[in-house]
């Protein structure tokens, strides 16, 4: 072990000479995800690199890079740390392009992003949606149908999960379009239920304030 710390986004994150991972404790069930390598980034055999931090939501690793493992950072002169970007492996379908893997690409940043920013629906959730409908479109496209359902239960709007329903039956996939329209109907009952909760807890403590202030006069 080379370096543990805390990326700029609040990310436990270790480096052992070779790979960058980063802990994401809600992500595949609490694992260690691999957020860079030497070996892809190494332009010389014996070129060595020395991380000092990162940041995830930027995407980008920061470290100082010796000629060789041997060849420790200098004090002074101030080192030059060089800033370079962070690539998760991502598994590859032979059929799809240099396009479909920088999305797949993109959208395990996404779901990390997820980790560690606050809950609610954010940027990166929007963005992320963005990707999954392109993915699904080409999943339809490609006549990968449990591919394009599997994205579909990722997506976390209920215009988004609309907009699949769309592209489902846009294009006569109708098993497809079934599926996805109970996803949405499951979707719309969890958010009700949890709306009604809600206004259930809401007058639940109108009323107990009422009799305090009843009780005090």
């Amino acid at each position: 072990l080379e370096w543990l710390g805390f990326s700029d986004d609040g990310v436990l994150a270790s480096w052992d000479g070779e790979t960058l991972r980063g802990y994401f404790p809600e992500s595949f069930g609490g694992s260690w995800v691999p957020l860079f390598t030497a070996s892809a980034a190494r332009k010389a055999e014996t070129e060595h690199h020395y991380v000092i931090g990162l940041d995830i939501s930027a995407r980008e690793v920061f470290c100082v890079i010796t000629r060789s493992k041997a060849h420790f950072p200098q004090v002074y002169p101030r080192p030059i740390i060089t800033t370079l970007p962070l690539l998760v492996p991502v598994g590859r379908n032979d059929a799809e392009d240099d396009n479909a893997a920088a999305m797949h690409q993109g959208l395990m940043f996404h779901r990390l992003d997820r980790q560690s920013n606050a809950v609610g629906i954010t940027q990166a959730d929007v963005e992320m949606d963005k990707t999954l409908l392109r993915l699904i479109q080409g999943c339809i496209r490609g006549d990968r149908l449990e591919a394009a359902l599997s994205y579909a239960s990722e997506l976390n709007l209920q215009r988004s999960l609309q907009g699949a329903l769309k592209l489902a039956v846009g294009s006569k996939k109708r098993n497809l379009g079934e599926r996805i329209s109970a996803l949405l109907n499951n979707r719309e009952s969890v958010v009700q239920a949890v709306n009604m909760e809600k206004e259930n807890n809401a007058n639940a403590n109108i009323f107990s304030r009422k009799r305090v202030y009843g009780s005090t006069q």
